[in-house]
């Protein structure tokens, strides 16, 4: 049998280097395709299914299989879109939605993993790319998260009741049958006008139940009493965006968004 050889060398040798080499490369990529596809399950798991989240699901597999080819970069440039565009979004309707942050953080960690494996030409503007997108996701998380977020465990005395936390969407529904439902939080900036505007037309309480969604109880408490508001209020830990008001509209109970939105939604009767 006689070799073929090339250069001196036997090109099944290099051939099965070749291979060793690229098995080697995947195997590298496979911690970012794994998290851009946990972030892709994620998603399907805790958010309603609409165009958009359809839509991130969909990007989001699509970079779990691009990540693994020698086109990975685009699994990057791809994330990377995938975050942008998300808190671009959020600040876009004024909300922060923590469920979409969860999933961010996720694709952030797949960009990242791709950033430390690009080689040549793409290296450095990955790593840029990576350095510059974590720098933006840790401001976002500081202003947006607060650090009590999931602390249950001090309750207003006297004003404030805490609802089961394991099912908070029959609890607030519950709440919504007989009048609007503001989910807030303290710590969250947008939600800083919609409560001050609630709070100067229904001081008492009677057209609305405004529900803390994070922090702790005091918290609240101290914040709408600020406000000037003297009424009744509901503490329950909620993964979703905020503001969002809970209102009943024609028999169905319809989330609303936007600060002009909620206060219309208050201020006019029910139908």
């Amino acid at each position: 049998m006689t070799l073929i050889t090339a250069n001196g060398k036997d090109r099944r040798i290099t051939i099965a280097k070749n291979n060793l080499k690229g098995m080697i490369c995947v195997l590298k990529k496979l911690p970012s395709s794994l998290l851009f596809l946990s972030a892709a399950v994620y998603l399907t798991a805790q958010s309603n299914f609409d165009v958009i989240t359809v839509f991130a699901v969909l990007i989001c597999a699509l970079c779990s299989a691009i990540a693994l080819t020698h086109r990975s970069i685009w699994a990057l440039i791809g994330g990377t879109g995938l975050i942008s565009v998300s808190l671009a979004m959020q600040a876009g309707i004024k909300t922060t939605c923590l469920t979409c942050l969860k999933a961010d953080l996720l694709i952030l960690s797949a960009v990242i993993c791709l950033s430390l494996v690009q080689r040549g030409k793409n290296k450095t503007p990955a790593r840029v790319m990576a350095l510059a997108m974590t720098i933006i996701m840790v401001a976002v998380s500081f202003i947006a998260v607060p650090i009590s977020s999931m602390n249950t465990s001090t309750a207003a005395q006297g004003i404030t009741t805490k609802l089961n936390p394991n099912k908070p969407d029959a609890e607030i529904e519950k709440l919504a049958e007989t009048k609007p439902v503001l989910l807030f939080s303290p710590s969250c900036p947008a939600c800083e006008d919609v409560t001050d505007a609630l709070a100067k037309i229904d001081p008492q309480g009677e057209k609305w139940q405004p529900v803390q969604s994070s922090g702790e109880a005091q918290e609240g408490v101290k914040y709408l009493k600020e406000k000037g508001y003297t009424g009744n209020i509901v503490y329950h830990h909620y993964a979703g965006g905020v503001p969002a008001l809970m209102v009943k509209q024609d028999g169905k109970i319809k989330t609303i968004y936007g600060k002009e939105k909620i206060i219309k939604a208050v201020s006019t009767p029910a139908k």
